[in-house]
């Protein structure tokens, strides 16, 4: 599983390193994220809406979020 910390990142910033991370995973792999943005799930959906994927959980962690994606 790939996994990347976006604590303390900007939207625009953080989007792009979602879709980079997930164009590099193979079919079928997943992705984590690790934010503190309480939007960042909403807007990863709208972002990766032409990709086949699946958000598999989305989830309280510390002082943020995890989310989980797969890759179709």
């Amino acid at each position: 599983m790939a996994r990347i910390d976006l604590f303390g990142s900007i939207t625009p910033l953080t989007l792009l390193k979602v879709i980079r991370a997930y164009r590099s995973l193979a079919s079928g792999a997943r992705l984590e994220v690790r934010s503190d943005d309480p939007a960042l799930a909403d807007e990863i959906e709208k972002v990766l809406q032409r990709f086949p994927h699946t958000v598999e959980s989305v989830c309280p962690e510390g002082d943020g979020f995890r989310i989980r994606i797969r890759k179709s």
